[in-house]
């Protein structure tokens, strides 16, 4: 007979099972990714409410009112997932001091849990717009907005700042006076203001009243500390054995039971001197070429402009914009020459009748060319035309692509994105040309030396009509009105500001050449700058090379009075594009995999040790570039797109560096060579859209918690990687070669293990306090925000891998599949909910990189099914015959 208390028992183990764990979580999975994906038809709001706060998802046919279900809601994957924490940690886990981490993490995940259902049932959302005087009042204290300050990023309409000044007037108390700011709310009786959006009269701001707001906060503590003890637990553990196993090897060594480990004294440092050489070799690459005729236009790169809100040298503007409009930095000229990108800038800036004939504008789109009236073979093997055959449809060009752009850019066609990027690249070429002198102007030195001639009569001739004197001299300010309508061009389309303040640092201090002109009327003299620069174009057009150089030595000698950080982040960045870090770290990269592949070979000694050193080379390449940009940002290593791809190929290449150090078989070079090499190729595609060192959106703009989020998430990203590309090995070389043996598949299956863990800690971990800036900044510590649900899935796609490893339900073969089909998941969430058009971390469509996405999750499926082929027809199937991978860790979770 079956007592209550036993049937309680039984429910409690059922509900304790680990195969109910891996199911709920992929259910979890599935149900966050459809939530995701119909938020493009939806919005984040709907759907939120039809998949997740609802017990069942439902299909209503058209035409009909009637409800199918079709799959658990998130309220009961969500308690279903609650019941099985609560019962897995009385039922699974004993109350020592070794599972204490699990302790913590349990009851933290069972918390968030809890604190994600309060938040949906008793929290609430309003907004609030104000405008300067006005007050509202709320039962027990009144807001009044005093005043609102918006601060934009100079030369950019990027916003960098804002803020307003209210008066808090609680009832029955003392008045004070309060700021909001972006990540910086208002907190009174229960309410949070957020800055929300600023007009040029009003400011809105979101207000939100949750109870519960601590819970997360309190949730994520015992998340995070619970985590840190278990994993670190474990590596002291697995430290201790590596441990006993070397003072093992030492003493059977000692005792002469095996050969110490060696090679030939010549040859042992021959791994170091090939990586030294490398780095000379770049670091020799770093100091500037001299360039023919004597001009010293590596001294003109070095000269600081403002650009899209940031000081930077020329240099970046030259190599930039050739990057944005081209592709990339080589120019030739109609004669077969090849400039540098600097002297393709000073061909723009001063001689655009010769830079006009260079084809350096990429079009790749055959429809484009029709518009154009051009032919691939009008261009430079076939994508690349000039600026003379572009000019007379530049109307054209306008019209059609300011349809485009009414168009929502997921629903654009090729033809109207190439049309765009046209648009674009243009605009950033004429914005040049504009930016020093007036363009094909037959005399600009000229003009501008008459109009210095012109000032001090124009100046008293005004001075003496303000005074009431009558002026005789209409003649000159006739000549000067003239000649100040021919410098408007420079005021209206230069996108460089390259005039510096004479002796205030701040940035919106700097003008174009033609507000600095056009002020020197009422200055009643020219900026020294100004003479400087008419004076390079002068030379540059009439090949002086002495008098180039005088002029670039006194401009650089000028801007000495700008501050010492600023004169080293500038110098760090001309020395930056120079030596191209990230160009040669790929090379490198290359090499170091090439190399680890022959030692499968032959000479696995030497060769392996080879592709280790460089491959520390080329990642310690990659570490100075990542921190040569945080000097020049003044920032943390991840801010945009680029900057993520950049590190997280640096942590997946760090990753297995540390593993081939550890392991000695080739394998982490391997892995390393070809994240590091893939990773900088990414991040060198993402450079086309122009600097990538853009300036930081206000709400993006120095919090704590977001430098830390994004650091964090970007590593759990590279660690994803870095376990896939593990399980990549595996499946390839245990089916294409007869390599793989029972010992290298048992340290892969460590290996992958040990990342997996990794991964799932830092991907955790920079998903909560995603959370907990995502509070600061928009009142909500959980949104269901695309980018959000793709760092959500990551966690949970780990978590079940390694539930059905410990709970033994996959063999080492499953658990690599399930790796492999990891890097599906997490590309997905680093770039393809990107491109979905909705969220607050939409990025835009782009048609190249979703077509690479989808040749990429192809080729992991692929390899998944050769996986799953059957072990007798893997060509290292007799050698794994039997192998089920190393014992599996007794962990409960």
């Amino acid at each position: 007979m079956i007592t209550p208390r036993a049937l309680l028992r039984d429910i409690v183990a059922s509900l304790a099972s680990l195969r109910l764990t891996i199911a709920l979580l992929v259910l979890a999975s599935v149900l966050v990714v459809l939530a995701t994906l119909d938020q493009i038809n939806l919005g984040v709001w709907a759907a939120q409410q039809k998949y997740l706060r609802t017990f069942v998802v439902t299909l209503t046919p058209a035409g009909s009112t009637f409800q199918i279900p079709v799959f658990p809601g998130g309220y009961l994957v969500g308690g279903a997932l609650l019941a099985n924490l609560l019962c897995a940690q009385f039922r699974r886990l004993s109350p020592t001091w070794r599972q204490l981490g699990l302790h913590l993490a349990h009851a933290g995940l069972a918390l968030l849990l809890v604190g994600e259902l309060l938040s949906g049932l008793v929290s609430a959302e309003g907004r609030l717009t104000l405008r300067p005087g006005e007050t509202h009042r709320y039962p027990d204290f009144a807001l009044t907005l005093l005043s609102m300050h918006s601060e934009t990023y100079p030369g950019t309409e990027i916003v960098r700042d804002y803020s307003s000044r209210l008066r808090l007037a609680p009832a029955g108390g003392a008045e004070r006076e309060v700021d909001i700011r972006m990540n910086r709310p208002l907190r009174h009786r229960g309410l949070a203001f957020y800055q929300s959006s600023f007009e040029p009269d009003a400011v809105t701001y979101q207000v939100v009243q949750n109870p519960g707001r601590l819970i997360p906060y309190v949730a994520s503590g015992l998340l995070g500390l619970g985590l840190l003890y278990h994993f670190a637990l474990m590596l002291t553990r697995h430290l201790a054995r590596r441990a006993a196993a070397r003072t093992e090897a030492r003493t059977a060594a000692a005792t002469g039971q095996q050969p110490a480990p060696g090679s030939p004294h010549a040859l042992r440092y021959l791994p170091h001197l090939v990586a030294g050489l490398a780095l000379l070799l770049v670091v020799a690459a770093a100091f500037p070429r001299r360039e023919a005729a004597g001009f010293a236009t590596a001294d003109f790169g070095r000269l600081p402009v403002l650009h899209d809100g940031r000081v930077k040298p020329l240099d970046t503007i030259a190599r930039t914009g050739l990057l944005l409009i081209q592709n990339r930095q080589r120019v030739r000229t109609p004669e077969g020459a090849t400039l540098t990108p600097r002297q393709w800038l000073l061909d723009v800036c001063f001689r655009p009748e010769r830079a006009d004939t260079y084809t350096v504008f990429r079009i790749d789109n055959d429809q484009v060319l029709a518009l154009l009236r051009l032919a691939a073979s009008d261009g430079d093997h076939g994508v690349r035309f000039s600026f003379h055959q572009l000019e007379p449809h530049l109307s054209a060009i306008a019209g059609h692509a300011a349809r485009a752009e009414q168009i929502e850019p997921a629903q654009r066609s090729p033809y109207e994105r190439e049309l765009l990027k046209l648009r674009g690249r243009l605009a950033r070429y004429l914005g040049l040309r504009c930016s020093f002198q007036i363009p094909l102007h037959p005399d600009f030195a000229a003009l501008v030396g008459r109009f210095e001639q012109l000032l001090p009569a124009a100046q008293a001739a005004t001075q003496a009509h303000m005074a009431g004197r009558p002026a005789d001299d209409t003649a000159t300010l006739r000549e000067l009105a003239a000649t100040l309508a021919q410098f408007q061009p420079l005021r209206d389309h230069a996108s460089l500001l390259v005039v510096p303040p004479a002796s205030d640092a701040r940035p919106a201090a700097w003008q174009t050449m033609g507000d600095t002109l056009v002020g020197a009327f009422h200055a009643g003299q020219l900026a020294p700058a100004v003479r400087e620069y008419v004076a390079l174009g002068k030379a540059w057009r009439a090949g002086d090379a002495a008098g180039f150089n005088q002029t670039v030595a006194a401009l650089g000698a000028a801007s000495e009075k700008t501050s010492a950080g600023q004169r080293l982040r500038l110098g760090l960045e001309f020395l930056f594009n120079q030596a191209e870090p990230f160009y040669w770290a790929a090379a490198l990269y290359v090499l170091a995999l090439l190399l680890a592949f022959v030692s499968w070979l032959v000479w696995p000694g030497l060769l392996s040790r080879c592709a280790l050193s460089i491959g520390c080379a080329a990642w310690l390449l990659t570490s100075a570039g990542i921190v040569a940009r945080m000097i020049v940002e003044s920032r943390p290593p991840v801010t945009n797109l680029y900057s993520s791809a950049l590190f997280v190929g640096w942590v997946g290449a760090g990753l297995a560096l540390l593993m081939e150090r550890l392991g000695r078989n080739g394998i982490g070079s391997v892995v390393a060579g070809a994240l590091g090499f893939l990773s900088l190729v990414v991040a060198h595609h993402l450079s086309f859209a122009g600097d990538t060192m853009e300036m930081m959106r206000a709400v993006l703009d120095s919090n704590f918690w977001l430098s830390v989020h994004v650091v964090t998430i970007t590593m759990g990203y590279g660690a994803g990687f870095v376990a896939g590309a593990l399980a990549l090995v595996y499946i390839l070389r245990g089916t294409l070669t007869r390599s793989l043996d029972r010992e290298t598949a048992d340290s892969l299956s460590r290996m992958v293990y040990g990342t997996l863990c990794f991964a799932t800690l830092f991907s955790l971990i920079g998903t909560v306090t995603g959370g907990i800036w995502a509070d600061q900044a928009w009142g909500r510590f959980w949104g269901w925000d695309p980018k959000e649900n793709g760092a959500l899935v990551i966690v949970l796609w780990n978590a079940a891998i390694l539930h059905a490893r410990w709970a033994g339900l996959a063999g080492t073969r499953g658990i690599m599949g399930l790796t492999v089909f990891g890097n599906c998941i997490t590309a997905a969430s680093w770039f393809g909910v990107n491109m979905l058009g909705v969220g607050l971390h939409s990025y835009g469509f782009m048609d190249s990189a979703l077509a690479w996405l989808v040749a990429f999750w192809l080729s992991q499926l692929a390899v998944i099914a050769l996986g799953r082929l059957p072990l007798r027809w893997w060509r290292s199937g007799a050698a794994l015959s039997g192998v089920t991978g190393p014992r599996a860790p007794q962990s409960p979770a």
